[in-house]
Formats: structure tokens, sequence, C-alpha cells
């Protein structure tokens, strides 16, 4: 195999297979740069130049490994910090970005579901509030909330739908469609919170479950505080709150 060959894969790699696929190249070279030494014709030996650019390259090949090998030290390190500050946040309050709610029954038959947060960016000519079953993406709850001025609102669902009927416990999505004076469409944020129950990591990300089920991820939170002593502050019942 080529020296050149070696480096080009060097340079591709990254992943913790190919850092070990630079590693069996460079072992592969040196018996071959041995192996040249050892046999090469007294009478014609290889040339100072070209050893030298021989040299030269392997030691190429010796920087780019040391460089991923950092780059994957650096990256561990990432992640043992991000798992250490998401486990931190267990047994603890937090709202971020997002737009999960959930609707659940208290043991006295009485219902709750997790109120949201929305914030108008600019005065709002109007605005609408859907609820919708992630499952099946359909929409469950309706509401017309009006012109509202640029601040943030409290929305909490009271857990029936259009029809004013009762709906499944479970976790449902929040959508606000805005639009302002002109006609145009407004973004408008969500956030939501609830008490982290425990850490979850996939495809390399960490979310948090929260102890209704629901799932935030890590990076998506922006306010940390403590679970009150009667923890059922976390829910509430009711329809719109505009506070």
């Amino acid at each position: 195999m080529s020296v050149n060959s070696i480096l080009g894969q060097a340079e591709a790699a990254g992943n913790g297979s190919a850092v070990d696929k630079i590693a069996e190249d460079k072992n592969m070279f040196l018996k071959l740069l041995v192996a040249q030494l050892t046999h090469q014709d007294p009478l014609n030996p290889v040339e100072d130049k070209e050893f030298i650019a021989q040299l030269a390259q392997f030691t190429s090949v010796e920087k780019l490994q040391s460089i991923n090998d950092g780059i994957q030290e650096m990256t561990d390190a990432y992640d043992r910090s991000q798992l250490t500050s998401a486990a931190a946040l267990m047994n603890r309050r937090v709202m971020a970005n997002g737009y999960s709610i959930s609707k659940g029954s208290n043991a006295d038959g009485s219902t709750w579901t997790t109120p949201v947060l929305y914030t108008a960016p600019e005065d709002l000519a109007s605005c609408v509030i859907s609820v919708l079953n992630p499952s099946t993406g359909r929409i469950v709850y309706s509401a017309e909330m009006g012109a509202r001025m640029a601040e943030t609102y409290q929305f909490t669902w009271d857990g029936v739908d259009s029809a004013g009927l009762p709906v499944a416990d479970g976790v449902y999505e929040i959508s606000v469609i805005a639009t302002n004076a002109n006609g145009q469409r407004v973004l408008v944020d969500t956030e939501v919170f609830g008490d982290v129950l425990m850490v979850e990591q996939e495809n390399g990300e960490y979310y948090l479950r929260l102890s209704d089920n629901r799932r935030i991820k890590f990076t998506d939170v922006n306010t940390i505080g403590f679970i009150p002593a009667n923890s059922g502050d976390q829910t509430a019942t009711g329809g719109d709150g505009s506070g």
C-alpha cells in the first residue's frame, strides 16, 4: 500500500474504525520501509531524497493520527461534561424551549394539564392555539386567542376536545399560528416546564425525562429552579391564562 494512500485515509478519518485503519496502515508502512532497507541493492540504494520524502510522509501520518486522537479525547470529555450537567438537573424543575404538554388524572377523578408559555415578538392581530395528538397529527382542540400585544402569555388547556369532551390522558403538542397587522405570519416561541426524573441519551444527544413522561432536549433548557414543597404546582387546570 502506498504512503499517499495512507495519508488519504488519515485525512478522511472521522470515527474509531477509520483511526484503527490508520494504525494498521502505519504498521504496514514501517514493515515496507524496513523490508526496503533490508533488501535494497547495495549497488543501487534508495536515493536520499526519496528516503527523506518517505520519512516526511510517515511523520504526516503520525501527526494526523495524533490529531484524530486529540479530537476523540475532546469529544469524550465534552460528552462526559454534558452527562454530568444533565444529571445535575435530576429532581429539579426546568423550563425549556418546547411545545409538549401533558394531561393526566388524579385519584379523586379530577384532571390536570401542564401549562405552556408563548411569547409574541410583536403585536399580533390574530393568534390561534391548537392542541395536537402527536401520534396521529390530528388537532383535538383549537381556540382563537384574538389580538395579542408583544409579551409573554400562559395557556393552560382544560383537557377537552373542540366539542367539549374529555380526551385521553397522555402527552400532546401545542401549535401557535399568529399573524401581524399586515397579515404576515409571525413566529411565536413556546416554552414548557416540568420536573426532571431521569436523563436519557439518543443518537449522541441528551434528553431529560420529566415526571409526567414528557421528554425535552437538555440543550433546550433555559431556566432551572427547585421543586416546591407542594409539587402539585407543576400542573394546573382551567382554560387560557394571559398573564
